[in-house]
């Protein structure tokens, strides 16, 4: 998404378009990885008889997951718009300073953060739903 956006500006630097897409699915596909192998892990090491307390633990964990991984796509293009980056260390960094951040936020990006708060309450919701239908 971010690459169709800024494709012009992307094309005049003289950066080869295709391999930043190639090296971005590499970099997503990595920290699946990484984020997946503790629950393989609890699956693989858990003992029968804490089966249940190991898929309660999972069901939180893809929860927070899935909620995480959708929050950040949603603050991705207002981040973007601001620091023509990522989000990266300054995302995580400036956590430090709640109250000067959400000022910032309320004055300037006010409907991303209520776009981003209704996505996540029905993504939580269908979630909860869904896990009631299947377990």
């Amino acid at each position: 998404m971010l690459i169709a956006r800024y494709f012009g500006p992307l094309a005049a630097s003289g950066v080869n378009y295709w391999q930043a897409l190639i090296v971005g699915l590499r970099m997503d596909t990595i920290a699946a990885g990484v984020l997946l192998a503790p629950p393989t892990l609890l699956l693989f090491l858990t003992p029968l008889r804490w089966r249940r307390a190991g898929v309660q633990a999972l069901f939180l964990y893809f929860l927070a997951l899935l909620l995480t991984t959708v929050y950040m796509e949603i603050a991705t293009p207002p981040f973007f718009s601001e620091f023509e980056a990522r989000p990266n260390e300054l995302f995580v960094n400036y956590l430090i300073y709640p109250r000067e951040v959400m000022s910032t936020i309320f004055s300037t990006q006010l409907t991303p953060l209520l776009l981003a708060v209704l996505c996540l309450s029905l993504l939580t919701w269908l979630y909860l739903r869904w896990r009631r239908k299947t377990f």
